[in-house]
């Protein structure tokens, strides 16, 4: 099999009996923290879950060439930061929508959508997290609203836990009233602290 990271040849084997076994060997062995993995093409394909299955169906004896592209954790950081804002939106707009789906009592579709919006959010708050770690960003030396970003990534996480309370006991009205108060007031403080994370990010 044919291995080619980044447009070189890979130096020795990956181990695997599946595609998923495989790129997991090479984030251990090969690629480590630094890096990760943008797109794959086999057998001169670019890869699709959706069209082609998913990775551990595919098998190793069925993979001829394996072209593998990465991109740096820093990118993806840098990326993330300068983008983050229209998710910060989205979120705001989700929470918004969610509390009026839960003070109206549907709460089929409300849970469902709010089960979205606390993906989304997890994905926020772990990117935010890299970010920091990747570019050595000083969560003390920004803020919003007299607190740091330290201070409302604690805040963030600690109503993502009053939320999941307030699901567990099934108080709708108070999860709509933490949604749509608290939340979205620390999506907006998040919208200010981004910009400054970003331009402390490309002054690293």
């Amino acid at each position: 099999m044919q291995v080619i990271v980044d447009g070189k040849p890979l130096d020795g084997e990956l181990d695997g009996a599946n595609l998923h076994e495989m790129l997991r060997d090479l984030m251990q062995r090969h690629l480590g923290d630094a890096r990760t993995i943008k797109e794959l093409s086999i057998n001169g394909e670019i890869y699709q879950q959706d069209n082609q299955g998913a990775p551990e169906e595919i098998a190793r004896e069925g993979i001829e060439s394996l072209v593998v592209e990465t991109v740096s954790s820093q990118e993806i950081a840098d990326f993330f930061l300068q983008n983050a804002g229209a998710t910060l939106e989205t979120l705001q707009e989700a929470a918004r929508s969610v509390a009026e789906l839960f003070r109206m009592d549907d709460e089929r579709q409300a849970n469902e959508k709010y089960r979205q919006l606390l993906e989304t959010l997890g994905l926020f708050l772990k990117m935010l997290q890299l970010s920091q770690q990747v570019l050595d960003l000083d969560f003390e030396a920004v803020s919003a609203g007299q607190l740091s970003a330290n201070q409302r990534l604690e805040r963030l996480q600690g109503l993502i836990g009053d939320m999941l309370k307030a699901q567990e006991n099934q108080d709708w009205l108070l999860l709509a009233d933490v949604l749509n108060y608290d939340l979205v007031g620390e999506l907006k403080a998040w919208a200010e602290l981004v910009p400054l994370l970003s331009a402390k990010g490309d002054g690293a």
